[in-house]
């Protein structure tokens, strides 16, 4: 095992995943695992930072061994707090029923792809055109998601492990951690403004791509779920180092000073973070946390 030099004491890595701890094959690289897996038998946590659902990390969970080394997932963009050891969530507000349904509408008017995220699992609209192309997605699902466009990965995700409902506006009864519209991004711009015209200062927007836009609630966000995973654990911003490349990291990478865009990251990510490392596929968590602490 590296033996590294913690001058700076630090407590904690927070990691967005897809796009940052993930390389472009969906995969943690070799040396990025050595390096974390080193400093957790160090006993520095791990904070897994994602737009996912808690069951959706469970292979990062297992291959990091969170709960031997009592990790946490910052989910859901920060709906929620959750300790692997001990199998508890914290939950932050979410968005309500009458709310999700008329975004629900106003997405469908504009043509726009809607998925929603309830009781684990994930919803989206029937239409027959989307079913068909559902189904080739499921059989094209390997090779799609091995694709360098952003928006076909995700397609093929969804297709496998998103519920389809008809009239999913009529079917949302229980308030959801977000909402997540895709589409043109011209027609996601305009959703946008009509929501926040009509709900000023209600929720939070993040692009996770330029036709993939998710919303919460205004109180919900990775920063704000990092700083109170801080509080809970009594240790302070600067003994945190944070990794992202997408526009939900960017308050996350701006409110802390070891804050550390991918190479591959938004240009408005690569303005928050304090530092830039290489890419995904690079290795850069490995890359700058090994010059961090052997410096």
């Amino acid at each position: 095992m590296a033996i590294f030099l913690n001058l700076h004491n630090i407590k904690l890595i927070a990691c967005d995943v897809d796009g940052t701890l993930f390389n472009s094959k969906g995969k943690i690289g070799v040396k990025t695992k050595k390096t974390l897996m080193n400093l957790q038998k160090q006993g520095i946590k791990i904070a897994i930072c994602s737009g996912r659902a808690p069951f959706e990390l469970k292979g990062v969970v297992d291959e990091l061994e969170l709960k031997r080394y009592e990790g946490y997932l910052l989910h859901g963009n920060g709906a929620g707090i959750y300790c692997v050891k001990n199998d508890k969530n914290i939950q932050f507000p979410q968005v309500q029923p009458k709310e999700l349904s008329e975004m629900i509408k106003l997405a469908h008017a504009l043509h726009l792809f809607v998925i929603i995220s309830q009781y684990g699992n994930y919803y989206c609209s029937y239409s027959l055109p989307l079913a068909i192309k559902r189904e080739i997605a499921k059989r094209l699902y390997h090779p799609m998601r091995a694709s360098k466009i952003i928006r076909m990965r995700q397609f093929a995700y969804m297709a496998r492990n998103a519920n389809m409902v008809e009239h999913l506006e009529n079917h949302v009864h229980e308030a959801a951690n977000k909402i997540c519209i895709r589409g043109k991004p011209k027609k996601l711009h305009k959703a946008e403004a009509v929501i926040r015209k009509k709900y000023p200062d209600k929720f939070n927007y993040f692009y996770l791509s330029e036709g993939s836009l998710e919303i919460t609630d205004i109180h919900v966000s990775k920063a704000q779920a990092l700083q109170a995973l801080c509080d809970q654990m009594d240790i302070r911003l600067d003994q945190v180092i944070a990794f992202g490349d997408s526009n939900n990291d960017d308050e996350m990478l701006s409110v802390i000073p070891y804050g550390v865009a991918m190479q591959n990251a938004f240009s408005s990510t690569k303005k928050a973070a304090s530092y830039i490392t290489k890419s995904n596929d690079e290795e850069g968590i490995a890359v700058f946390l090994n010059n961090f602490f052997n410096q």
